[in-house]
């Protein structure tokens, strides 16, 4: 029997000043009419503007622009202002823990069992996977309801990962985001 299911997880920096939340969906727990959905197909889904396509040694980079600069931090809103951070990711303090974010092995997901995983790492496997599901990332601005924000999705032969800030998880990102897991899952929402 297949039960589906979804991992979220949450990371934070050391001050707890910054965080990612991760959505992660295994393809299992998706229908078999929706697995071979390519990162093209899923990026207009969650209808992802302008994606920037990210290779797995531009992870960190893709991570730190979707931490807005500034003091309050404002939200990036807009395609310009996402390529802008993007390109000056690796001169950011932030940097430094979207590496570890990239790399470490801290993101839950199946392999057979269930493991920590590195984002790089899922990636690179979704590439030598590769197969009929249309793998890679997408770094773009994601609008729901009326809020907008920044958005990362992986899609690879194990399944698929949206990242967004730890601090849309409650908003409106955060909701949709959730939202459109079920959706993929095939799940009704209540």
């Amino acid at each position: 029997m297949n039960i589906p299911q979804s991992y979220e997880t949450i990371v934070f920096d050391e001050g707890r000043t910054y965080g990612f939340h991760m959505f992660v969906v295994p393809w299992r727990s998706v229908p078999p009419t929706f697995s071979n959905k390519s990162i093209e197909l899923l990026s207009k889904d969650i209808k992802l503007t302008d994606p920037i396509d990210i290779s797995p040694a531009y992870l960190p980079h893709a991570l730190t622009a979707l931490v807005p600069e500034g003091d309050p931090l404002p939200n990036v809103e807009s395609f310009n202002e996402l390529r802008v951070a993007f390109g000056a990711a690796g001169r950011r303090p932030e940097f430094k823990f979207a590496q570890q974010v990239a790399f470490a092995r801290i993101v839950p997901f199946e392999s057979s069992p269930l493991t920590a995983e590195a984002l790089a790492s899922i990636l690179v496997s979704g590439v030598a996977g590769a197969g009929a599901v249309g793998i890679g990332a997408k770094l773009g601005i994601v609008a729901f309801g009326a809020t907008t924000g920044p958005a990362l999705l992986l899609a690879a032969a194990g399944g698929i990962v949206v990242v967004t800030l730890a601090s849309s998880a409650g908003t409106e990102i955060g909701k949709g985001i959730a939202a459109k897991v079920q959706e993929w899952m095939g799940i009704a929402r209540q």
